[in-house]
């Protein structure tokens, strides 16, 4: 009696109760595999110009995404995010003649914090207090 390989994979399939989750494991990593290869492939037309700069035939997971952290971390890549990124402040108004002094944020808030330090502060609490006081005392 001849048995085919259909026959023989679900032979053991039936036999192997794990053998399902292992089918599953093995394409879920299949899965990864083929989007890390497309994230790459696109990265790489983005940067270089062209996708199939690198050689993905037979990279593991991790290898894959070295390959992917590195096209992220690229020189070219972070010159792309700074010609990306003045061309949104441009568009905001951002003003290139101002020092970063006077490009800083002004300090707003609900109510504006008198000058000096915190202990400066509570001293001249104090004193306004005891001045009170007095003047109570003498209209008495």
């Amino acid at each position: 009696m001849n048995i085919t390989k259909r026959q023989l994979r679900r032979i053991i399939r039936e036999m192997h109760p794990r053998a399902g989750a292992d089918d599953a494991y093995v394409a879920d990593l299949e899965r990864q595999e083929d989007e890390l290869a497309t994230q790459i492939r696109h990265a790489s037309k983005d940067i270089h110009g062209r996708k199939d700069i690198y050689d993905l035939e037979g990279k593991s997971i991790e290898e894959l995404e070295d390959i992917l952290y590195d096209l992220d971390n690229s020189r070219e890549q972070d010159a792309i995010d700074n010609m990306y990124r003045d061309e949104e402040e441009d568009a905001m108004g951002r003003d290139h003649d101002l020092s970063p002094a006077e490009s800083a944020p002004i300090r707003q808030g609900m109510k504006r914090r008198p000058a000096g330090s915190k202990a400066v502060r509570r001293m001249e609490n104090v004193s306004k207090i005891k001045k009170i006081i007095r003047e109570v005392l003498r209209n008495d």
